[in-house]
């Protein structure tokens, strides 16, 4: 009874590591070319950087199906897996790499398999790691800054620069972060960049896929102001008045209260579409905050040292791969984040914030104050 418990864990750890359903057989040889079983028809059914899929037709007669991978070091096609199942998940792989496989049927007599005719040889090439999205570029009159989301697998990036000199993009910078600044540029000249993917293999990187071509002109930003608030406790039609505008939107938000919209419509979820100030009203009719999203000319540098001037000194805490610049009193929390002329803000008074939504606040300050100090 000891043999078949561990019998049926190795069984179960030998499917864990290679994803496929594997037969154990002591024993496999090879038929003569007489009364063969012919080889099965296999196809690429899927195909990403790390991983392959591959399927083929069942084999009339076949008891289970062996899939070879083939050795560049011993030159030969060796046991990848055996399966019941008429496809092969293999996982593990490394990106813009070629890899080749064949299938053969195995027809099973007691103890003993017997390969039967192989297939072709399938040819597996996996697709390089993806390049990161959503690139925001950020001038100032003698840089650009770009920006962009993390791209799953990447060791790091490469940013490339166009040399007009050369014809072509040149190697800028490997960095491992998700921005590059890229200095001494001359203002209202335009400049050329890509960004490409790294996969590492030992202490060196391999490009993977690049971006399309970003296109950056210096300027040199206009100045950034930030606007002026109501003081909290006002109520919803004096923050209104004070605000000084003709029309707003106005709309339930998620704390029990009211949110005035000012600008451009609400998006999905509430989220905040650019250039919008929602002033936020307690179920008491007290102002207790206002969130804002605004385009600008300014770049992050430009913003940073407007926002310092009206608020002070921020701490910095790292949510994930975003930057918010915090400031805290006995009277309110700010908090900011900006990207490529473009800055979030939100500032909420503790005394008439609904109690959830200060809960909320700080927690996640909290999550993101730990998470910045593990970095």
């Amino acid at each position: 009874m000891k043999k078949m418990k561990i019998l049926g864990i190795l069984l179960a750890g030998v499917m864990s590591v290679t994803g496929v359903p594997y037969i154990v057989q002591p024993l496999t040889t090879v038929a003569s070319a007489e009364n063969l079983l012919p080889a099965p028809k296999v196809t690429v059914d899927y195909v990403s950087s790390d991983y392959a899929r591959l399927k083929w037709n069942v084999v009339k007669g076949a008891d289970a199906y062996k899939v070879l991978k083939y050795s560049s070091k011993t030159g030969k096609y060796e046991t990848f897996a055996e399966t019941m199942a008429t496809e092969c998940h293999i996982s593990g792989l490394s990106p813009k790499t070629v890899y080749k496989f064949k299938v053969t049927a195995l027809r099973t007599s007691g103890r003993n398999s017997t390969e039967q005719t192989r297939s072709e040889t399938i040819t597996v090439t996996t697709k390089g790691i993806e390049a990161p999205g959503s690139i925001s570029v950020s001038v100032e009159s003698d840089s650009v800054t770009l920006k962009w989301y993390r791209s799953s697998q990447a060791a790091a990036y490469r940013v490339y620069k166009y040399s007009s000199k050369k014809g072509k993009f040149v190697k800028y910078k490997d960095v491992t972060e998700t921005q590059c600044t890229i200095s001494g540029l001359t203002e209202g000249k335009t400049y050329k960049f890509r960004i490409a993917s790294l996969a590492k293999s030992g202490s060196k990187y391999t490009v993977q896929e690049k971006t399309p071509v970003i296109i950056a002109s210096p300027v040199k930003g206009a100045e950034f102001s930030l606007p002026d608030f109501p003081e909290y406790g006002l109520t919803g039609a004096e923050a209104i008045k004070y605000m000084g505008v003709s029309s707003y939107t106005i709309s339930e938000y998620s704390y029990d209260g009211t949110m005035y919209v000012i600008g451009d419509d609400l998006m999905h979820n509430y989220g905040l579409s650019a250039n919008t100030i929602g002033l936020l009203v307690n179920s008491n009719d007290a102002y207790y905050g206002a969130l804002m999203m605004k385009t600008t000319a300014s770049g992050d540098k430009k913003i940073l040292a407007a926002l310092k001037k009206k608020n002070g000194e921020p701490r910095l805490v790292k949510d994930h791969t975003i930057d918010m610049y915090v400031w805290e009193s006995k009277e309110d929390i700010k908090l900011a984040t900006f990207q490529s002329g473009m800055i979030a803000y939100v500032e909420v008074s503790k005394k008439y914030t609904p109690k959830n939504m200060l809960d909320e606040l700080n927690d996640a300050l909290k999550k993101a104050e730990i998470a910045s100090s593990e970095v």
